[in-house]
């Protein structure tokens, strides 16, 4: 089987992403950790953007899934991503009251094709539901 000549240019946990009329991928509020005052819990809003880089005018089948800290996956359902004349495509995946079972460390898995491509990992932390100085909180 021939190796894919793919990357991960940019892979981000991010509160949100778009892209403009231009077809440019805009970020807001890149992440890395999440604290809630309960667990189990749910994050109301959040979204896993990336830039895949490889051969130009490519069709890949692209899979994005979470792995909880006890190595349990939640598929993101995949998609048909076609590269452009220059190489690139971009993916965003917004994930809408995203389950968070338990405190610890997650990983967003990004593969095409079978292969990864890359990984991004996040932090889910307790905190005191009095603590208002504390940013990112889920619900």
């Amino acid at each position: 089987m021939k190796k894919l000549n793919l990357k991960a240019e940019l892979l981000v946990l991010c509160d949100s992403a778009f892209l403009s009329q231009e077809n440019k991928l805009n970020i807001i509020g890149i992440f890395d950790q999440i604290f809630a005052a309960q667990i189990p819990s749910n994050y109301l809003k959040m979204s896993v953007a990336a830039v895949i880089v490889g051969e130009p005018e490519t069709e890949h089948t692209v899979k994005l899934s979470i792995e909880d800290p006890n190595h349990k996956k939640i598929i993101i359902p995949e998609l048909r991503a076609k590269l452009g004349n220059n190489g690139k495509t971009n993916i965003i995946s917004e994930l809408g009251n995203f389950p968070l079972p338990e405190t610890g460390t997650y990983k967003i898995i990004l593969e095409a094709d079978g292969e990864l491509l890359g990984t991004r990992e996040f932090s889910v932390g307790h905190v005191n539901g009095s603590d208002t100085k504390v940013s990112g909180l889920a619900n």
